[in-house]
């Protein structure tokens, strides 16, 4: 079951990418997307996206704020060094008033 939040909150999307093994590598680029419940889709790029920020070796994370209901799913994309998709997802509950 998915992760389920609040509109306002923020919630940090994260992700590790590793090769065939298993250690921690960075890959060439790296683009997070995020699809909203309306189907918008909203692209991040490294070193193009501020937010997008490296923790360590192959440890990224974006911190995200919802501002809508729904389910939201995310995806990490890494290509070069390491090809690599990590999905996940997290419900954002209605708002009751």
């Amino acid at each position: 079951m998915a992760q389920q939040y609040d509109i306002g909150d923020m919630v940090r999307c994260s992700v590790i990418f590793k090769d065939l093994n298993d250690a921690v590598i960075d890959p060439t680029t790296i683009t997070l997307k995020i699809k909203l419940p309306n189907a918008t889709v909203l692209e991040y790029v490294y070193l193009t996206e501020a937010g997008l920020i490296k923790d360590s070796v192959g440890n990224y994370h974006y911190d995200f704020l919802i501002t809508m209901d729904g389910m939201h799913i995310f995806k990490w994309i890494g290509t070069g060094n390491v090809y690599a998709v990590e999905e996940s997802s997290f419900f954002v509950n209605p708002t009751k008033f």
